[in-house]
């Protein structure tokens, strides 16, 4: 997770605030606010751009994160 924030979110803002993004758990996703971004393993993007539980599927690397218009953006090397 260290190589993950250091290469692509340590030098990047929400541009909404300015402030630097914040990385949690996908289990805390209810309570993801813009600038958060949930992530999850083992896990994939459900229709509705929040992370779902699907264990044992493989090496499977998810994120998602909270619109300005307050729905999710989701992206994962897992299809849905």
């Amino acid at each position: 997770m260290d190589t993950f924030m250091s290469t692509y979110v340590d030098d990047h803002a929400d541009p909404s605030t300015g402030e630097p993004y914040r990385l949690i758990s996908w289990m805390k996703q209810g309570s993801i606010e813009r600038g958060d971004i949930a992530y999850g393993f083992w896990a994939r993007c459900g229709t509705d751009g929040t992370i779902v539980d699907i264990l044992g599927t493989g090496p499977v690397g998810t994120f998602t994160i909270k619109l300005e218009s307050g729905g999710y953006y989701c992206a994962s090397n897992q299809p849905l």
